[in-house]
């Protein structure tokens, strides 16, 4: 807001005159006389906007910030910086907020209608090649600085050009000129809002949790937020919506104008407030933009009819300046919006103008999202607007009970995120109100639903004990046999049962599971029912893994609850399916088959050098990957050390260390006459209280994450990027990435991250709970009992003291990374255990094996281990099962060891000698086929997730191509694959 010289300052009071009331014009002359910086301060314009209200706050902003007023204001940044700025406007009524709104563009008039020509003849983006459309949009970048508009656009061409990589040019220059690297959110958050490949329900979700807590008093102030509802979803949203897109640019304040424009079918009121205010000419320059024709088919023309509701609404977050995407926004967003906002905002569903499906319509079949209004027909449209219509349907039916178990089940199927999207108050009523035959169904959905987003104890066994007695009274207590009666007609439904029927779950149905074994199997068995009909490899590889874990477990006890612990398996399937907008620029980064060519490094000569710069310069892309990690590793109630905090400290088990064996002492036969000492026991039963006090006070409040409800919490699940620990950590990371350039390996080097982030703060609490809060225990017992001196109270007070330093050390060692977030193994290690298993069939021979090579003994950790096993396991067996029972197996072990990165990449070779004959002749013929199939995925389906192809597949997945092959020399028959592995401390001295 620079401040106009005296010229601005003469035409601003002649330009007094328009206002009639005295008190205002007084106001400004006020203003006008008090400012002497170069730029109004926020407390004059809040001053200003609560005094003046209709015609006279109009012309009021107009002479103050407008181009010839007294402070003019072009609202335009050269830098994504000025979208992330929270503004200090104070709250105005909807319609005055408009007023302000209208009198500021009112002065910038010939720049509106030069902005509004550049945004119109964007329209044509929707159709163009995608590198002339980012040159467009460069010029926009160029003419009128930074914008949320133009970072929604830059993100729609990026999540809908299938080669990015063709892009990185265009990308660059843009990112550079708005100096994205600095300011990333923006671009990002634009690309998660549009872009398809992050699961919009979920991801939803978990952006609202991260960023929450920054939260004051208005979510939009938050750019994230502020795009998950791009377009108003209530009246009294409106004021907070044009504040935020005010405080943005002139851009995103005349797009949110114009979006308020196409929605004056629900607030006509609004619409005549700009008519009312709005100058002739730009009047009629939002007009002629109205008019102007745009396709919206273009936005969703190219996806399937299944998906195109769900892809329309996503991109439409980019074109809300033309009515149709506005609209459809606005329809959805009424519903969704409130939903996913309603922990940092008091919205309510908008929904009194909509027409409530009824039973019958919530049964149609679903026939596709065709043209851009389809919306307004419940039988038109995929999955996500049939569930916009079952969330109206209940926010606005009055009775539920009419739903049957065939309802509830058709409507599970045809819908998608109910989990995050129903209210808990929805939840009770959908099992509350089913009829008697249906309860047992309806009630375990319902409270699988309720389980999936709460950590309740009382849900969660009440989802275990209603599926279980349905199981066992319908299905003869046989959950496959559940499965399969819900896979045939709603597959939907099964799978979203799997995904609660966990491992940890499974083991706690005490009344159909008898022990953790029988746990595993039901779990493989019902991933591979729901993976064959589903035709997805992913849930064999979960089935497989299974096995795997129980096998590679044998070397090493895997969950040592008394250390802190996460479940890494959990967290990686919770990174995998909810990935970020970051993580995928990234993944593509370090992808080995990707030419990356965003950055050319000019300063550095060697090759290896080179790359390094180059991804050291996306630090602020791994920096974001690494806080949301980092994030759900701490707080995720489901894998996290939420979960283990709840499991461990707050559910008493803490209250019964701390106080078991302390306070028992006094029950003892030779300390019972202290009982009957009136003044020491008095004084025991207060340090008695004080002791039980702090003990609770360390479970309610210390011993928790930071959070504005816990301010006295001693954990924190957020990154410092000024950190310097942390800013080490991340170079580790990232070195690490570039050794192992696979994307398999990206996840579980974050979750290594994650370890060495989060233990200072573990030895942190170690030492305050080992030392502080013990020597505020002795020094209450000293102050209080340290004055009783009989030979019985200094021995009660000797051994009271030594429970209680036993307690605090056995608590504080609580507080201690566990030796291995996962097991440790080398490959001759996993080798005698597949052996073993192997040996242990009844037809099976006692088998020679002989290692040779360098790297048998190196030490792997993490999933590499797993994943190391999945492949030795299928070359081991194939040697035993084809080749000569009288010749050794050979197993080598060679590879190249990436100095400081903790990787190695070894070659793992197995030869076996095979025998002259038909067999060896059906064996290689095999052998020749498993290599000629290129869809693995499809054909594993379909043959089971077995032999070369399963090694084929997890090499190709975890270094991005297939890396097995195979050699023949006589009769001897060699297959090899080689495989990124972590490695070990055990592994970095050996390597060393």
């Amino acid at each position: 807001m620079n401040k106009g010289g005296n010229a601005h300052h003469r035409s601003f009071y002649l330009q007094l005159r328009r206002i009639r009331d005295d008190r205002i014009r007084n106001l400004l002359r006020g203003i006008i006389s008090r400012e002497t910086e170069r730029s109004i301060s926020s407390s004059s314009v809040n001053l200003l906007r609560h005094a003046a209200c209709g015609r006279n706050l109009a012309i009021a902003a107009e002479l103050l910030l407008g181009y010839d007023g007294a402070f003019p204001f072009p609202n335009r940044s050269n830098t994504y910086q000025s979208l992330l700025k929270p503004h200090s406007l104070n709250e105005l009524p909807p319609h005055e907020e408009l007023t302000f709104t209208i009198g500021y563009l009112n002065g910038w008039a010939e720049e509106v209608q030069a902005t509004i020509g550049l945004i119109s003849e964007l329209r044509h983006i929707v159709h163009a090649r995608s590198k002339d459309a980012l040159k467009s949009l460069l010029t926009l970048a160029e003419q009128c600085g930074a914008s949320n508009f133009l970072a929604k656009k830059i993100a729609y061409i990026v999540s809908k050009d299938a080669n990015r990589n063709d892009l990185s040019e265009e990308l660059a220059k843009i990112a550079g000129l708005l100096n994205q690297s600095e300011y990333s959110v923006p671009f990002f958050s634009a690309m998660e809002a549009i872009d398809n490949e992050f699961p919009l329900i979920n991801g939803t979700a978990s952006r609202v949790q991260l960023v929450a807590k920054y939260v004051k008093d208005d979510f939009r102030q938050l750019l994230p937020l502020h795009n998950i509802a791009a377009v108003p979803v209530a009246l009294a949203d409106v004021g907070s919506y044009l504040r935020k897109a005010s405080s943005m640019s002139l851009v995103d304040t005349i797009v949110a104008v114009q979006t308020i424009r196409h929605l004056s079918e629900q607030w006509p009121s609004l619409n005549a407030t700009i008519d009312r205010h709005m100058s002739p000419a730009l009047r009629a320059a939002f007009e002629h933009f109205s008019a102007v024709a745009f396709n919206e088919r273009e936005l969703f023309d190219d996806c399937h009819q299944e998906d195109a509701d769900i892809v329309y609404y996503r991109r439409s977050c980019a074109f809300l300046e033309f009515a149709r995407p506005a609209k459809y926004r606005s329809f959805v967003d009424r519903v969704l919006g409130p939903r996913f906002l309603r922990t940092i905002s008091n919205l309510q569903p908008a929904i009194k103008d909509y027409k409530i499906p009824s039973r019958k319509d919530l049964n149609k079949a679903l026939l596709g999202f065709v043209r851009a209004d389809d919306y307004l027909n419940i039988q038109a449209g995929g999955k996500f607007l049939r569930t916009i219509y079952f969330l109206i349907f209940l926010q606005g039916a009055r009775d539920l009970a009419a739903l049957d178990q065939r309802d509830i089940r058709f409507i599970f199927e045809h819908t998608t995120g109910l989990a995050v999207l129903m209210t808990e108050h929805e939840l009770e009523r959908l099992y509350g109100t089913a009829d008697e035959e249906s309860k047992p169904l309806v009630t375990v959905l319902a409270l699988a639903l309720y389980k999936a987003r709460s950590n309740n104890d009382d849900v969660d066994f009440k989802f275990r004990l209603n599926l279980s007695m349905t199981i066992e009274a319908s299905f003869a207590a046989s959950i496959p046999a559940f499965f399969n009666w819900l896979l045939p007609s709603t597959p939907e439904v099964a799978n979203f049962l799997l995904s609660i029927l966990d491992r940890p779950t499974l083991q706690k149905m005490y009344w159909l599971i008898n022990n953790p074994d029988q746990a595993d199997r039901v779990r493989q068995d019902i991933l591979r029912l729901v993976g064959k009909q589903r035709e997805r490899i992913e849930y064999y590889i979960e089935a497989d893994s299974i096995e795997a874990q129980r096998q590679v477990s044998k070397l090493q006890k895997y969950f040592d609850d008394s250390r802190m612990y996460v479940d890494g398996f959990a967290m990686k399937t919770w990174l995998v399916e909810n990935p970020t907008s970051y993580t995928q620029q990234y993944l593509r980064l370090i992808d080995p088959g990707d030419n990356v060519t965003t950055i050319k490094v000019k300063s550095v000569n060697n090759a290896q050098g080179a790359e390094i710069v180059v991804l050291a310069s996306f630090d602020y892309v791994l920096f974001e990957i690494a806080k949301n990690a980092f994030h759900q590793f701490c707080t995720n109630t489901n894998f996290g050390i939420e979960s283990y905090l709840g499991r461990r400290i707050r559910h008493n088990t803490l209250t019964g260390i701390m106080r078991g064996g302390v306070e028992s002492i006094l029950e003892k036969p030779q300390y019972q006459i202290l009982t009957y000492d009136e003044q020491f026991m008095d004084a025991y039963l207060r340090w008695r209280d004080e002791y039980r006090e702090m003990i609770e006070d360390m479970r309610r409040e210390f011993l928790q994450f930071k959070t504005p409800q816990k301010p006295r919490g001693i954990f924190r699940s957020e990154l410092n990027a000024e950190d310097e620990g942390t800013r080490t950590n991340l170079t580790v990371l990232r070195n690490m990435n570039q050794s192992a350039r696979s994307s398999e390996l990206f996840n579980d080097l974050l979750i290594r991250f994650c370890w060495t982030e989060i233990d200072p703060q573990l030895k942190a609490a170690a030492k305050y709970i080992g030392v502080e809060l013990l020597n505020n225990a002795v020094s209450s017992m000293e102050s209080l009992l340290g004055d009783f001196t009989d030979d019985a109270q200094k021995h009660f007070r000797h051994e009271l003291r030594n429970a209680v330093h036993e307690r605090f050390s056995r608590l504080s060692s609580w507080f201690r990374q566990p030796e291995s977030g996962f097991v440790s193994a080398n490959t001759r290690q996993l080798g005698d255990l597949i052996v073993i298993e192997a040996v242990e069939r009844p037809d099976s021979r006692n088998p020679a094996i002989s290692w040779i090579g360098a790297n048998a003994d190196l030490m792997m950790e993490g999933l590499s281990v797993h994943r190391m096993y999945d492949c030795l396991s299928v070359l081991i067996r194939n040697a035993l099962m084809y080749g000569n029972p009288d010749a050794p197996i050979k197993v080598s072990v060679e590879g190249l060891t990436i100095s400081q990165a903790n990787i190695a990449q070894l070659i793992v070779s197995v030869t076996s000698t095979l025998t002259d004959g038909v067999e060896k002749s059906e064996h290689l013929a095999r052998l020749e086929q498993s290599f000629k199939d290129d869809d693995l995925g499809a054909s594993m389906v379909k043959e089971g997730y077995t032999g070369i192809k399963k090694v084929r597949y997890i090499t190709q997945n975890s270094e991005g191509r297939a890396t097995v092959s195979y050699a023949l020399e006589g009769n001897d028959c060699t297959i090899s694959f080689l495989l990124t592995v972590e490695l070990g401390e055990v592994g970095n001295k050996e390597a060393a």
